[in-house]
């Protein structure tokens, strides 16, 4: 777990975890929202209390441990904030050091197998897109020849895999952070949005002119309407098999296949409560009026 001192000495750098962000695969964040943290325009949002983090931290010896275990490997912890020889605004902080040879272990938990190498054999390369760029982060600013990733998966399923330093892919990487670096944190210049919300970000102030379609926002909106009438498609054809179900179970609360696996439970639940805001308005008026407050401005998008 970083400290609030570490956390503050990595705004000064671009770390591992931001590799995956500027090179478009992490999909936790986008490289507008990096360049708000960098530039402190934003503060990072305090996450310590959620559950996977929590999990991440307690966790982390436990899945370096596990990985001493299966590997014969020895590993230490490594404290310092590692920096680019040369590139002296990328860092980073390791997980942990192998005792012997010149290589790294980063260690990860996850809900989920995806992107967890497909046909999984101990040793595999085939990680998610945003840890690949981490750990060819962490290769270029430390010199390590090699990368392992130790990760456990729902609590149970440990894996481990294995990254070989590519030189070629890790300068199309350091090219691509050294330009994020240059153009946009030294410039001061916004990155180009991705998503409705960096949009709203950095352009909040609204104006009365009108947006003119070219051929290719033409097709976009075609496409748009295609997927949604697909959706609603589908989200019919769901409620159909649902109550076709439903119907074929009528007061049981458990369906089971022909080989006794549970398919389906259908059991009555106590209805949440709720606070009846118009008897409350009614009732006590001017109470009502004293907490009454108006909420945040917000801009919907209406395929017409």
């Amino acid at each position: 777990m970083l400290t609030d001192e570490q956390i503050e000495q990595r705004l000064h750098y671009l770390t591992g975890s931001d590799a995956g962000t500027i090179c478009g695969v992490n999909p936790y964040q986008t490289p507008v929202e990096l360049w708000q943290l960098k530039t402190r325009r934003a503060v990072q949002k305090d996450i310590s209390d959620k559950p996977a983090v929590k999990a991440g931290n307690m966790l982390e010896n436990a899945v370096a441990e596990w990985f001493v275990a299966e590997t014969g490997q020895r590993v230490m912890k490594e404290d310092k904030f590692c920096v680019h020889p040369t590139h002296k605004f990328l860092g980073g902080n390791l997980d942990r050091v192998l005792l012997e040879g010149n290589a790294l272990l980063e260690c990860k938990t996850t809900q989920s197998d995806k992107g967890w190498g497909l046909g999984f054999e101990q040793g595999d390369n085939v990680i998610p897109d945003h840890y690949l760029c981490q750990v060819i982060h962490y290769c270029a600013v430390t010199g390590c020849d090699t990368a392992y990733i130790a990760v456990l998966i729902r609590g149970i399923d440990f894996r481990w895999f294995k990254y070989e330093r590519n030189l070629a892919l890790e300068k199309k990487v350091i090219d691509r952070l050294t330009d994020f670096w240059i153009n946009h944190i030294v410039a001061d210049r916004a990155p180009e949005p991705e998503t409705a919300e960096d949009v709203m970000t950095l352009r909040p102030d609204l104006t009365d002119e009108t947006a003119v379609a070219d051929a290719d926002i033409s097709e976009t909106i075609a496409t748009l309407k295609e997927t949604k009438t697909i959706i609603k498609g589908l989200e019919e054809t769901q409620k159909k098999l649902q109550d076709l179900l439903c119907i074929f179970m009528r007061e049981k609360q458990v369906l089971v296949e022909t080989n006794g696996k549970i398919a389906a439970t259908w059991k009555q639940r106590a209805g949440a409560k709720r606070f009846d805001a118009r008897k409350f308005k009614e009732s006590h008026p001017d109470l009502y009026e004293q907490y009454e407050i108006q909420g945040e401005p917000v801009r919907t998008f209406l395929l017409k």
